[in-house]
C-alpha cells in the first residue's frame, strides 16, 4: 500500500506552472493536432470557438494541454455508443474578465450521483480507467488559481469547464 501511495504521489505531483502568455487559438490548434487521430478514428466532429478570436491567457501551456487532452479523451469515451458524436472546444471571457474554457460533448452524460465523485482520486466508471485523470486536471487548474467543474444532462450533453 505504501508503495502504491508513493507511486500515486509521484504521478499526481503537479510541477510549478511555467506561466506564459498564450494565444488560445494556438493552444486549441495544438490540441486538435494532438487529439486528431482519436477524433478521426472515432468519427467525432470537433468544433472550436474562441471569442474574442485574439484571446490570450497566462498559463503553463503544457499543463493546460494535459488538462484539455484528458477532457477530450473522456468526451471521446462518453461518445463511444453515440451516433453523430460531437465535441465542442470553446473559449470565452466571462463578465469578470476571466477566461472560461469548455469541453462539451453530446455523449451518455453523467448522473447526479456520479457527478459528485468524478474528481475523487481513483474513482472511475470506465473499465480501463485509472480514476486519476480528472483529479490531476483539477490540481493543475488549482495551480493556475482557477476552478474546474462539470455540468451534465444524461444522454443530452456534458460540459467540463474551467476558469483561469
Amino acid at each position: 500500500l505504501t508503495s502504491f501511495v508513493n507511486k500515486f504521489r509521484d504521478i499526481s505531483k503537479i510541477p510549478k506552472p511555467n506561466f506564459q502568455t498564450v494565444q488560445v487559438t494556438d493552444l486549441f490548434y495544438r490540441i486538435r493536432l494532438l487529439t486528431g487521430q482519436l477524433i478521426t478514428s472515432s468519427e467525432i466532429q470537433l468544433t472550436v470557438t474562441v471569442v474574442p478570436e485574439n484571446m490570450e491567457i497566462i498559463v503553463d501551456p503544457d499543463l493546460i494541454e494535459q488538462v484539455l487532452i484528458n477532457l477530450i479523451i473522456n468526451s471521446a469515451h462518453a461518445l463511444r455508443n453515440t451516433n453523430d458524436g460531437k465535441i465542442q472546444l470553446n473559449a470565452e471571457i466571462n463578465e469578470r474578465g476571466r477566461a472560461i474554457i469548455k469541453v462539451i460533448d453530446n455523449g451518455c452524460g453523467i448522473s447526479d450521483e456520479v457527478k459528485d465523485k468524478v474528481f475523487v482520486p481513483f474513482f472511475t466508471t470506465k473499465q480501463e480507467g485509472s480514476g486519476i485523470g480528472l483529479s490531476i486536471s483539477q490540481n493543475i487548474i488549482r495551480a493556475h488559481q482557477g476552478s474546474l467543474w462539470v455540468e451534465s444532462q444524461p444522454n443530452v450533453s456534458t460540459t467540463f469547464a474551467f476558469r483561469i
